[in-house]
């Protein structure tokens, strides 16, 4: 017997199939004996439990679960996340980039890959925040860093969505990684108003540079 973590679909009911697993009888997929939790995590679909290879393979056939991994074969990856990034960082409220026209008229900037890099990236890595960067740089120069960084986040698997109305939709970093989303569909379950759907477009047209 050892230990297998077990991961269930979106959706399930966690709290039973923790019932069925942890009280004897249930599911014809699920051990007919109370199976020990090995590590159980609360706001996690993913539990431990101690099972046999025969009963592994079992749990594994029941429509709740996604997959069943034995301990011992995690414990035997080496994930290598690093990544380097070399070059220019701007703080700044004044970028540079190519100028471009608005659906709504105004004028806008398409940020080019030599400018305007994502600096967070930079300020989360080192320890202290830079002085006189950005707006308080006594000349545009002071506002630009050219530095290096080695960072571990790949962005992959990412269940967090951070929604900030002044994203650079055109920016040519990340523009094509921008999926419109109607938010307003989902209203009524977070407040209780009624739902509604608004133009993206407009939404650019606002609150892009």
């Amino acid at each position: 017997m050892e230990l297998f973590q077990v991961t269930l679909k979106r959706g399930v009911d966690i709290d039973a199939f923790y019932d069925d697993m942890e009280t004897p009888g249930g599911a014809i997929t699920i051990p007919d004996r109370k199976v020990d939790c090995g590590e159980r995590r609360p706001t996690s679909r993913t539990t431990g439990y101690m099972l046999t290879l025969e009963e592994a393979k079992e749990v594994s056939y029941d429509d709740r679960v996604e997959v069943v991994v034995p301990q011992s074969v995690l414990d035997r990856q080496t994930v290598v996340n690093n990544a380097t990034y070399t070059g220019r960082f701007t703080k700044s409220t004044s970028p540079t980039g190519s100028l471009f026209t608005k659906a709504n008229g105004s004028s806008g900037v398409t940020y080019t890959n030599n400018d305007h890099h994502a600096w967070g990236i930079l300020r989360h890595i080192e320890t202290a925040n830079r002085s006189g960067w950005g707006g308080d740089a006594g000349s545009s120069s002071g506002r630009r860093v050219d530095d290096t960084v080695t960072y571990t986040a790949s962005g992959k698997n990412v269940d967090i969505i951070i929604v900030e109305n002044h994203t650079g939709s055109d920016h040519a970093e990340y523009s094509s990684r921008l999926v419109d989303y109607n938010w307003g569909q989902h209203y009524n379950t977070i407040t209780g108003g009624t739902n509604y759907t608004y133009s993206n477009a407009d939404a650019r047209d606002n609150y892009n540079r």
